[in-house]
């Protein structure tokens, strides 16, 4: 990686994305509880499973075309990288790090077909980038995630020279775009949480045992009021 390379891509950080979140909570649960008072108003013999389905839907879609329009009122959103040899810079929001490579201690490639999640590590700071076209990350466009990919690419020589890969067992495909992964510096020992030591079948159990324990919590007290 002699020659020096420039990356721009359109993308959020991790605390844009968070503020987004909180934003978004107050219209989506407004949407929700409005629509099952408006079915109990309008359908009050109606089996109660349906309007939360319904609710549920409904706060779904409206959720993604709020998103969208969020997404749309974020005015600095790329992400400048310039890497050569020696030094990742990156510039977000006119703040520029300068990172030497031998600082990076572990780089976090996730995500799915249509977005990216990237966090880069070291002993000073972690630097989380989102890059995403999808209806919960709406945030950039189909050449921005090549170009990402491109960027990670690039990168490939020294993760393969300076990095082991953390082998995901929870994961049901770990081949969902170029270089996905958990790469962690040689120096330092590969670590595995419980969740990590976990196969894909197991952790679906757990969510779906915690998620139908969730809906009868929530279908008990809201079956008091309505």
């Amino acid at each position: 990686m002699k020659e020096t390379r420039n990356f721009q891509f359109d993308g959020v950080d991790a605390k844009t994305e968070w503020k987004i979140g909180l934003i978004l909570a107050v219209p989506a649960l407004a949407v929700f509880f409005l629509v099952m008072y408006v079915s109990e108003f309008y359908l009050p013999k109606t089996y109660f499973l349906y309007p939360v389905l319904l609710a549920s839907v409904l706060t779904i879609v409206i959720s993604i075309l709020i998103l969208k329009l969020l997404s749309g009122t974020i005015k600095e959103k790329k992400w400048n990288i310039n890497i050569d040899d020696k030094v990742l810079e990156i510039t977000y929001k006119n703040i520029k790090k300068a990172i030497p490579l031998t600082d990076i201690r572990s780089i976090k490639n996730l995500g799915n077909v249509g977005f990216r999640y990237l966090t880069i590590i070291t002993h000073q700071e972690t630097i989380k980038i989102r890059v995403g076209n999808t209806g919960f990350v709406p945030f950039s466009t189909q050449k921005d995630l090549e170009i990402f990919d491109d960027f990670v690419e690039y990168l490939r020589p020294f993760l393969d020279e300076n990095f082991n890969k953390k082998e995901l067992k929870n994961k049901i495909n770990t081949q969902v775009f170029p270089n996905y992964g958990v790469y962690v510096v040689k120096s330092e020992k590969i670590k595995y949480s419980i969740i990590n030591r976990l196969k894909p079948w197991q952790i679906m159990i757990i969510f779906l045992g915690g998620g139908f324990l969730l809906l009868i919590l929530l279908f008990t007290q809201l079956e008091k009021y309505w």
